[in-house]
């Protein structure tokens, strides 16, 4: 009996490298407009995040050193020399520090930064409703009265904004709110 040489060629006809192009890009443009919002939201969830951990960390400090502690915004929060910015734009960055004399404003030779936080990711604003500052009382009691942030993209539609608000105990409480 005589072998054959033939050899069986496999692979792919043209025809069904076509399809799967094809399914693929159905696929992608289904799929990269959702990762993209997925990715949006999980940036305002950690910006959210970092926030709260900044006032948090701001609250703890003042009970655990017995001494006011102040948060206002910087717009040069990793420098020794940082002084807070009369705006209530948070995005830029903000610094903790233990204020001394109680005026809200760092005063670089007397009063020590405790934290610094740098600025928000691009494109998120983080804004306060009435004041540049967060004061902590040694009792950790939130000594600025209430306060409402604002954490937003630019374009915000739905329910895809955050809140913080401060209670005078100094308890914070955030909701995803409506975009403005």
């Amino acid at each position: 009996m005589r072998k054959s040489n033939q050899s069986l060629e496999q692979g792919f006809t043209i025809i069904e490298l076509m399809l799967a192009v094809t399914v693929m890009g159905i696929l992608l443009a289904i799929g990269i407009p959702s990762f993209t919002e997925f990715v949006r939201n999980n940036q305002m969830v950690a910006q959210t995040n970092q926030f709260i951990g900044g006032l948090s960390y701001a609250r703890s400090e003042s009970i655990r050193s017995a001494a006011v502690v102040t948060l206002c915004p910087t717009t040069t929060p990793n420098v020794t020399g940082a002084t807070c910015s009369n705006t209530p734009n948070w995005e830029t960055g903000f610094i903790a520090f233990r204020d001394v004399n109680a005026n809200n404003t760092r005063e670089v030779a007397t009063e020590e930064i405790v934290q610094a936080f740098g600025p928000a990711a691009e494109q998120i604003t983080i804004r306060s409703t009435n004041r540049n500052y967060v004061r902590y009382l040694a009792t950790g009691m939130n000594g600025s009265g209430l306060e409402t942030f604002s954490i937003l993209r630019p374009g915000c539609v739905g329910n895809k904004a955050r809140q913080i608000a401060i209670s005078t105990t100094g308890r914070l409480a955030t909701s995803i709110v409506a975009c403005p």
